[in-house]
Parts: structure tokens; C-alpha cells; sequence
């Protein structure tokens, strides 16, 4: 259990991590450079991109092969897409803004897009950090 979850929350978050610098932009308080967007006008791209890039794919792999051997659970599956939701939501805030926003857009797939501020960022996180932690404890 433990090792499921330390892939899970690791994935999560290196995945947000990565997103999240690949997604920079000029103007972004994480940008260097001058005109161009893109993972190498990100400050951590030198030091940290290809280090967050291969552990992201080590816990990927890891927690593919665990949800393989573990038998299939309705709950762990949904808790753990909750997780990596709000892992990922956290990671991608942190590369591209230097911080946690109270900003996040919503999109599903393209079919819906919603746009969120201030404490409705912090409902949602709090309730997708709830469920996911609950589902998780039911699927395990």
C-alpha cells in the first residue's frame, strides 16, 4: 500500500510539474528569456527538466504495474484519479507560477469548460482531496 501510494502521489505530482513547465509562457513569473514560450525558457529547465521528466516515467511505470497486479476496484481507480487530479493541478501551479494559484480552469475533454476563482479553487481542491483520500481508503 504504502509503495502504491508513494508512485501515486509521486506521478501525480511530476506529471503537474512537467505540464506545467512545458505550458510556460512569456510573462510567467517562472520565464526567463526574453520573447519565447516554451520548456527551455523555463527557469528549472537546465537543473531539473529531464530529472522530473524521468521520475515522472519511473512512477508511471510503477504505478501502472501496481494497478496491474492489484485486483481491479472501482474505488482504488477513482481515488486515484482524484489524486492525480489534484496532484497534478498542485505540480502544474508550481512550475508555471512560483506558487499555488486561486485560479484553475476546468476543462473535460473539450466538452466542458469552466473557469474558477478565489475560495471556489479552495472548495474544490479541499473536495477532491476528500474524496479521493476516502475512495482511496475504501479501495485499499
Amino acid at each position: 500500500m504504502a509503495l502504491y501510494l508513494t508512485a501515486l502521489l509521486s506521478f501525480g505530482f511530476t506529471r503537474g510539474l512537467h505540464e506545467g513547465m512545458i505550458h510556460i509562457m512569456h510573462g510567467d513569473p517562472m520565464h526567463i528569456g526574453e520573447y519565447s514560450n516554451g520548456v527551455r525558457n523555463h527557469i528549472w529547465f537546465k537543473k531539473w527538466y529531464h530529472k522530473i521528466a524521468c521520475l515522472r516515467d519511473l512512477a508511471a511505470l510503477l504505478l501502472g504495474h501496481l494497478l496491474i497486479t492489484t485486483p481491479f476496484n472501482v474505488y482504488l481507480l477513482t481515488g486515484s484519479a482524484c489524486m492525480l487530479w489534484e496532484l497534478s493541478e498542485a505540480g502544474y501551479s508550481i512550475a508555471r507560477y512560483g506558487t499555488i494559484r486561486d485560479y484553475e480552469h476546468i476543462n473535460f475533454a473539450d466538452f466542458v469548460s469552466i473557469k474558477i476563482t478565489g475560495w471556489k479553487v479552495m472548495v474544490l481542491h479541499i473536495a477532491r482531496g476528500i474524496i479521493g483520500i476516502t475512495l482511496l481508503i475504501l479501495g485499499l
